[in-house]
């Protein structure tokens, strides 16, 4: 399953619940897509976030630490933002 450059991913994304200041995102359909190009943002900034694969696909999770109560978060491919919201309980 090959991509054309260019093309932002069509994915669906879903942000678990806060659980001890950390969010989980959760692919849950839709393409694959290379870790080089998702970038997660907390109220604004980029954030660091451990993944050990190539690429993040159906199943796949991603969890981010270091998040408020409160906080605006997005899942951002390609500069383009297919995930928003706010991280609660």
């Amino acid at each position: 399953n090959q991509l054309p450059e260019g093309r932002v991913p069509t994915v669906t994304i879903k942000m678990g619940p806060l659980d001890d200041s950390s969010v989980t995102f959760y692919h849950k359909g839709g393409d694959w897509i290379r870790k080089e190009d998702i970038k997660i943002m907390l109220n604004g900034n980029p954030v660091v976030f451990p993944y050990n694969k190539v690429t993040f696909d159906l199943g796949d999770a991603i969890s981010v630490s270091g998040v408020p109560k409160g906080g605006n978060i997005s899942f951002v491919v390609k500069n383009a933002v297919v995930f928003s919201g706010v991280a609660h309980q």
